[in-house]
């Protein structure tokens, strides 16, 4: 089980990193798809996908950390 969430998270950190980084090409594309004509982009938009991306990468890595922290590993059987 921890696997899968693991595999989830990495590629959720994926989409969101391509996202920041590819976010005017990956915009065209979903338009494109959408109208099937070649759509204009302001700077707002991408400058807010941006910021989107951005915020929840960080916010899951917060959340991540939080966990990691209050999480109590116990090694072996000690008494």
């Amino acid at each position: 089980m921890e696997i899968a969430i693991t595999l989830l998270i990495t590629a959720i950190y994926v989409i969101l990193i391509q996202i920041f980084f590819n976010t005017e090409k990956l915009l065209l594309w979903i338009k494109q798809r959408m109208k099937k004509v070649e759509p204009l982009l302001s700077k707002a938009v991408i400058d807010n996908t941006k910021m989107a991306a951005l915020v929840t990468i960080l916010m899951i890595t917060v959340v991540l950390i939080i966990t990691f922290i209050n999480t109590s590993v116990e090694i072996g059987n000690y008494q």
